[in-house]
């Protein structure tokens, strides 16, 4: 979560995703892109996977082909094809709000019989490390509304896995970057990582009853933290106060520079990883069920 914030705020640039355009303009879009080429237009998908961000969704999305990019309100997708399956992959924003708005779009314009809630998240206990996955089996917010997901695989198979977990996911709605507030959060609603989407998406989806996943690959354990210069900057509301915190952080400590590129480094690793593994759930989904 604090790698993925960092990552899209000051080395790519940007505080905010800011995509152009109204929902009629997206759907309209969606329903005719490639219109010269009827071969390769998809109107509908069998999956969708609903991620925050560019650095998340950038692994999987090197993997798609025949890839169509649309820009919708708020949110980007790209439509393609993995090993034969339909795929759209949208890019929400961040938060909940976020997320909620373009899964709705998507089940609108897309009518995917799955919907996968993926991206990067924070363990919140000590087995849950970089680089390690989770398959929640319930999601939960910070207000105690939990819901089921049946389709994960149970914590015995996991077990028998290396840098696999199952468990609950709990989804909150700001940035937590302390370790102390990290251990209450996991003690209170005994998850084993916290994100800040999937529940959104996981509510939207069972009030349309669409078969729904969620997959997170961990990007800052329990212990870890941000140097205090850059959790001030992380913290700026305004592209200005960033980049002038950026600016500082430079200044008064040179090697906030390395930390940085070390960070970038390790989420485009994530995305990678995570694409792999999703790459294998993808073909799963598509594959025909009885449920």
């Amino acid at each position: 979560m604090l790698l993925r914030l960092l990552v899209t705020n000051w080395i790519q640039g940007q505080a905010k995703q800011k995509l152009q355009g109204s929902v009629t303009d997206y759907l309209s879009q969606a329903t005719s892109q490639n219109a010269e080429d009827p071969e390769s237009q998809i109107d509908t998908v069998d999956v969708a996977i609903i991620m925050a961000l560019g650095v998340e969704a950038g692994g999987l999305c090197d993997l798609l082909e025949n890839k169509v990019t649309i820009a919708g309100p708020g949110f980007k997708e790209h439509v393609g094809y993995l090993g034969g399956t339909a795929v759209s992959l949208v890019e929400s924003g961040v938060g909940a709000k976020s997320a909620a708005n373009a899964t709705k779009l998507i089940l609108q314009s897309r009518q995917p019989k799955s919907v996968v809630s993926a991206g990067f998240a924070t363990g919140l206990i000590a087995e849950a490390r970089k680089g390690h996955i989770v398959m929640a089996n319930e999601v939960t917010n910070t207000a105690g509304e939990s819901q089921p997901i049946p389709f994960a695989i149970s914590e015995e198979e996991a077990a028998g896995r290396k840098g696999l977990h199952v468990g609950r996911l709990l989804t909150v709605n700001k940035m937590i970057s302390k370790v102390k507030q990290k251990q209450e959060l996991a003690e209170q609603h005994q998850a084993i990582a916290m994100d800040m989407e999937t529940a959104a998406v996981a509510k939207i989806c069972a009030e349309h009853q669409v078969r729904f996943m969620s997959v997170r690959i961990i990007t800052d354990g329990l212990m870890d933290q941000l140097p205090r210069h850059l959790e001030h900057m992380l913290k700026q509301k305004k592209t200005t106060s960033m980049l002038g915190a950026a600016a500082s952080a430079l200044i008064n400590n040179p090697s906030s520079i390395k930390e940085m590129w070390n960070m970038r480094d390790v989420a485009m690793k994530a995305s990678d990883r995570l694409a792999r593994f999703l790459t294998g759930v993808i073909e799963q989904l598509a594959e025909p069920t009885d449920q």
